[in-house]
């Protein structure tokens, strides 16, 4: 295993170069759009440490659970130290900001709070606020962003950070009035072979692309695999195949994909489910009668599922298709390889394919011919299998009875 890994900032020049200019030219706001895990954080953060003489304080907004009205504004103004003239306006936020109630006026009148905030900010002076997860920002919020965006203090720079799968309700158009006003709107999307090759340091080309294969070039996907395996620097494709096949799913991969499961509807997380049994794109209606969800859509995953090709959803990586798969219990997995036939691609049989990592079949006649593991719903005696490595959890196709019409 490696350990203490820390992988470089690699693959965005381009990023950078947009972020970095929209940046310095004050005042305006910046949007930066990403799936999560894309590097979006990581962006900023090596962005804004370049920055001298400015102050910049970042903020997160968290899923809502207990609401907290303009808490991340409250938290960013919190951070600062150096105030310039308030107007007293801003004495609305002595209650609130106890940490600065020995440089803001005395609240002397009744003030919308939207302005004490506005107010506050414009004296900060030369500043770069960031918040980070909007989509999960509180309504008012989500109110105020575009207000401050509408007539930005002369001295302040916005980044609006968001997942653009994960916006709903008012965050959608929240995001619109933003990108209205924003100098930049900058979007980060997955590496290629060659990014991740960099990212990884001493790997051969093979695990590289064979990293990238896996991992869909998302940064934080690369990043936890690689904290599981062994040394790479000479593994041929193969090899690294196998290694990541018998590797566990990291820690963290798989506690992100269970909180964005559990988020979801239960059609959703119905449909996300099936998409991990099936093993390969599928068309929406297949998916919707393998998890018996008639009204199940795919674009209310939330971007778990993804259009591969026209009219074809599959999980975005592989890392998340198996997290999904492994968390399943052993009676809806079951249940899940025992969809009825008629749910199965007729085109391309599915016994056996894909094959499960480390177990392949001996040979290949076509539906209902094959002998399965131990735990598959379905087990005719024409069709031998072998394993290569232990056996696994991770995905294995449902073979069709025997008188499936294959």
């Amino acid at each position: 295993m490696r350990s203490g890994l820390v992988p470089r900032f690699v693959g965005r020049e381009r990023e950078l170069a947009a972020l970095a200019d929209a940046v310095n030219w004050p005042p305006g706001v910046v949007l930066v759009e990403g799936a999560a895990g894309v590097g979006k954080s990581r962006l900023v953060a090596e962005t804004v440490s370049a920055l001298r003489g400015v102050h910049v304080a970042t903020r997160r907004c968290l899923p809502p659970r207990d609401p907290f009205p303009l808490g991340v504004f409250i938290e960013l103004l919190a951070d600062c130290r150096r105030l310039g003239s308030v107007r007293s306006a801003a004495g609305a936020l002595r209650s609130r900001l106890p940490e600065l109630a020995h440089l803001l006026p005395p609240d002397s009148r009744p003030a919308a709070l939207f302005d004490a905030v506005r107010d506050l900010v414009a004296a900060i002076g030369r500043a770069v606020l960031v918040i980070e997860d909007v989509q999960w920002a509180d309504a008012d919020t989500l109110r105020l962003l575009p207000v401050i965006a509408a007539d930005p203090p002369p001295g302040l720079t916005l980044v609006v950070v968001y997942r653009p799968d994960d916006l709903t309700g008012d965050a959608v158009s929240a995001v619109r009035e933003l990108g209205a006003h924003a100098a930049a709107t900058v979007s980060v999307g997955p590496l290629d072979v060659a990014g991740v090759w960099a990212m990884a340091g001493p790997v051969s080309e093979a695990a590289a692309e064979v990293l990238w294969e896996r991992t869909g070039g998302f940064p934080f996907l690369v990043e936890q695999a690689l904290g599981v395996l062994p040394p790479l620097d000479r593994a041929d494709r193969r090899t690294a195949a196998a290694l990541l096949d018998d590797a566990p799913v990291p820690g963290l991969v798989r506690d992100a994909v269970a909180d964005a499961v559990r988020a979801l509807s239960p059609a959703a997380r119905a449909l996300v489910e099936a998409a991990a049994v099936l093993g390969e794109p599928a068309s929406a209606d297949l998916l919707r009668a393998a998890a018996d969800r008639p009204t199940a859509r795919p674009e209310d995953t939330r971007g778990l599922l993804v259009e591969v090709e026209p009219g074809r959803y599959d999980h975005r990586t592989w890392f998340a298709r198996r997290a999904v798969y492994e968390a399943l219990s052993g009676p809806d997995r079951a249940h899940l390889h025992g969809a009825p036939c008629g749910c199965w691609p007729t085109a391309r049989p599915p016994c056996g394919w894909p094959p499960t990592p480390g177990v392949r079949a001996t040979s290949r006649r076509g539906c209902g011919t094959a002998s399965a593991p131990p735990d598959w719903p379905w087990r005719p005696d024409s069709r031998t299998w072998r394993s290569t490595s232990s056996a696994r959890s991770w995905p294995r196709r449902a073979c069709p009875p025997p008188n499936c019409p294959g």
